[in-house]
């Protein structure tokens, strides 16, 4: 058993709470995240981010990673020219700056989402995790404006962000924190709702408690980690040498 010490500087810049339930703690070191985003999958484990580099994409158009048959990731994603989105009442349009990779996106090119199926009803754009730019937003979009800088978890039955642009639904974007990069803040989002759903709404940690981490590595077990540690005060992880 290895406890968890403060001199394990993590990443995101959170504060430590004197008392109340880690749901409280939560709130208050990412409110944007406990409360605008939804999980849409419980299956983030160890991540992978890059830029999304690409030429631009055709004119009224734009380079995505698109699937058209399901199969293995590596053989079935490819780079394709696909209609730009136009953002409808309710959504935003945002220019993707940075994507994160889930083991959700190789999941969803392999067909797992859809049993039975040997190619989506159409091409399919993966990627769930993302921060970029508003570039316009849709009718009755009052939150948000072209400029703001955002965070999201996609919709799972919608196309992702695995692309230049993503049109999104407002309620499930956040304003990025100013004092994260674009590419920190496309690391977070299914890793901390993960942990969110697992600590708060099924476990209803509370402060006093003890809780062990068992294999407590990648993102999702370092994101528990910090969290319990900051909130709790006691964490630990099991590991072999």
């Amino acid at each position: 058993m290895l406890s968890w010490k403060s001199g394990m500087t993590p990443r995101i810049q959170a504060k430590t709470f004197a008392g109340g339930s880690l749901r409280s703690a939560f709130l208050q070191a990412s409110p944007a995240l406990a409360l605008g985003l939804h999980a849409w999958t419980r299956a983030a484990r160890l991540r992978g981010l890059r830029r999304f580099a690409s030429a631009e994409g055709t004119s009224g158009g734009m380079k995505a990673v698109t699937v058209s048959k399901y199969g293995d990731a590596t053989q079935v994603m490819e780079i394709t020219d696909v209609e730009k989105p136009t953002p409808a009442a309710g959504q935003v349009l945002v220019k993707n700056v940075a994507i994160a990779t889930n083991p959700i996106d190789y999941k969803a090119a392999a067909g797992v989402l859809a049993p039975g199926a040997e190619a989506p009803d159409k091409r399919l754009i993966v990627g769930w995790d993302s921060a970029g730019v508003v570039e316009k937003a849709g009718e009755g979009v009052t939150d948000f404006q072209a400029g703001d800088n955002v965070w999201f978890a996609g919709d799972i039955t919608k196309d992702g962000c695995f692309a230049e642009y993503t049109a999104i639904d407002a309620r499930l974007i956040s304003k990025k924190p100013e004092s994260m990069s674009f590419e920190d803040a496309a690391a977070l989002p299914l890793t901390f709702q993960t942990a969110w759903e697992g600590l708060v709404e099924q476990m209803n940690v509370q402060k006093g408690k003890t809780i062990f981490v068992l294999n407590g590595a990648g993102g999702l077990g370092s994101i528990v980690i910090q969290l319990v540690f900051r909130s709790l005060e006691t964490s630990a992880t099991f590991f072999e040498c």
